[in-house]
């Protein structure tokens, strides 16, 4: 069945540093300076609410005058962030050096729900030399998938990108949507990480770089130099099948359904995108009912005959 929801990426620059050594004042500066730009994207009806990384660290702060103001912070950003969060009744991922709970700082997105309170945490696996070197700020074990009320959330932070080992695990994990909070926009890249691993993908990146992939690679929204927000409708009721052996099915498909199934066909890729705009059929049940072989199972049957070729 249909699972329309609305993402919207803040991608606005972060604040930047005043030479301030009241570290507690900043923390509020900041703080009323997210929440007005969460409170200019609430007329927008999100379902998703997403924010670049360390969002809450103003930009040009001295490393040594960081850790300070870690300290005086402590929750003050994040607790406003949850308070509009149950306010508003909206999710939000927000992300922020804080204390992994474990005596490490860590480099996190929180998965906020609309009650306030946190779905889980991705903490970044793959940290930039100085951030572990000169910050002090310890690794992320593994990939995080979190369950939102309106699906599966995968969480990705900046330099995580460029690491096969941590896609890999999100492919095997199946996530409906990658949340991507970042300071570099990631190029092709985020389009490969969303088609592998059948996933949309949000990238939300500072100066106003926000994008949302679909799971067939294609950048379907971005944001341009003159916005801070990005917001797209997705359907995550979806699924991806292989032209070959299903084009005459895909057909009858459409033509029994019609408005109530897309069927997106990209250049050159050889798969196709169905997704299920009806309210009593999902998309899963439309493929299984024309007996449409989906793309990761005709792989891992030419996988299997070509084990079996080499068993004998």
């Amino acid at each position: 069945m249909a699972r329309k929801i609305r993402v919207t990426s803040i991608c606005a620059p972060h604040t930047v540093y005043n030479g301030s050594e009241d570290y507690k004042a900043i923390a509020y500066e900041v703080a009323d300076y997210i929440e007005d730009h969460i409170r200019k994207v609430l007329c927008r009806e999100n379902d998703l609410i997403v924010l670049p990384e360390v969002y809450d660290r103003p930009a040009g702060i001295p490393r040594d005058r960081a850790k300070l103001y870690y300290a005086e912070r402590g929750n003050i950003v994040l607790d406003r962030v949850k308070s509009l969060a149950k306010e508003n009744k909206v999710n939000i991922v927000f992300s922020a050096i804080m204390d992994g709970g474990d005596g490490h700082m860590r480099n996190r997105q929180v998965f906020i729900n609309r009650q306030g309170e946190e779905d889980g945490v991705y903490d970044k696996n793959h940290l930039v030399w100085e951030e572990h070197t000169e910050s002090d700020v310890a690794f992320g074990e593994k990939a995080a998938l979190i369950n939102m009320d309106f699906g599966r959330v995968g969480g990705v932070i900046c330099y995580d990108l460029n690491f096969d080992e941590l896609r890999e695990q999100y492919v095997k994990l199946s996530p409906e949507l990658l949340v991507f909070s970042s300071m570099y926009h990631g190029g092709y890249v985020s389009r490969n990480w969303a088609y592998t691993c059948r996933s949309y993908f949000v990238g939300c990146v500072q100066q106003r770089q926000g994008y949302i992939v679909n799971p067939l690679g294609e950048v379907i929204a971005e944001s341009n130099n003159y916005t801070d927000y990005l917001t797209a409708e997705i359907n995550l009721d979806y699924v991806l099948a292989h032209i070959d052996y299903n084009w005459a099915k895909l057909e009858a498909m459409q033509e029994k359904y019609g408005h109530l199934v897309e069927i997106e066909v990209p250049k050159g890729l050889g798969c196709v995108m169905i997704t299920s705009n009806s309210e009593g059929v999902s998309a899963m049940e439309m493929a299984k009912e024309f007996d449409i072989e989906l793309l990761d199972d005709l792989f891992a049957r030419g996988r299997k005959q070509r084990s079996e070729f080499f068993a004998k």
